[in-house]
């Protein structure tokens, strides 16, 4: 949805573009060439803001990914640019299938407010937020409390 019309034809982009990957997702199919599809249908597009018109880039750094029982981020990943991933959608794979453009430099860079999170029960990713590190170790305090907070 997008709150200002300026913007109709990047949520165009990305509507578009998830159609299509929904069209060409299955079985056996590498998700490199889903990439290019992804990269190839977002920058096709352009957006006019106040009189400038601005290319439509995927954000290169982002992905979809598989799903799986009680972990909503699986292991294989479909890249949102073309690549050369030999990784293949098997039978039985759920993917998401999330597109993501930007009239900006086309990548995401951590900062500012957090609108979600996921714990892992691991140990072996940084959370590099001061937010997020605070937000899990008030989870670990009261959801696990055999867990240590020094282990954030």
């Amino acid at each position: 949805m997008a709150f200002n019309p300026k913007y109709d034809n990047l949520l165009a982009a990305v509507k578009d573009t998830i159609n299509i990957n929904m069209r060409k997702a299955g079985i056996d199919i590498h998700v490199k060439k889903l990439g290019g599809y992804i990269q190839k249908a977002i920058e096709s597009y352009e957006c006019e803001i106040n009189g400038t018109v601005h290319p439509i880039k995927v954000i290169c750094n982002l992905y979809s990914h598989r799903i799986l029982p009680y972990s909503i981020h699986g292991a294989k990943s479909v890249p949102l640019i073309k690549t050369n991933h030999m990784i293949k959608m098997e039978e039985g794979d759920v993917f998401t299938i999330e597109t993501f453009g930007s009239t900006g430099s086309g990548r995401f860079v951590e900062r500012g407010e957090v609108s979600h999170y996921a714990w892992h029960n691991t140990n072996n990713t940084a959370v590099t937020l001061s937010s997020a590190r605070s937000v899990l170790a008030a989870i670990k305090k009261t959801s696990a409390p055999s867990l240590s907070a020094g282990a954030i």
